[in-house]
């Protein structure tokens, strides 16, 4: 949310990201308790996929459906400014 309100994206589209961040780790680990129960491993979804650069994907992503454009430099920057080290871009 903060780097959203850096970014000046409206509340609706931060609020957007959110969501989908939440729904990305939500149905990953739904889908990997499923996993679980048939083969007995364990995988930890915020181990196998790097939060911030899903924070930073849904963010780009909630600003292109709620139509206020933000470019991927800008929410690299604001993301690197909060010291999350993002290293593929």
């Amino acid at each position: 949310m903060q780097v959203g309100k850096l970014l000046g994206l409206r509340q609706r589209a931060a609020a957007t990201a959110c969501i989908y961040f939440k729904r990305f780790y939500v149905e990953y680990v739904s889908w990997i308790f499923r996993v679980i129960m048939t083969i007995f491993y364990f995988r930890n979804s915020f181990v196998e996929f790097e939060p911030s650069l899903i924070a930073a994907t849904t963010l780009y992503l909630s600003s292109k459906v709620e139509e206020c454009n933000v470019r991927v430099e800008h929410i690299i920057k604001q993301m690197r400014s909060f010291g999350t080290k993002i290293d593929y871009y």
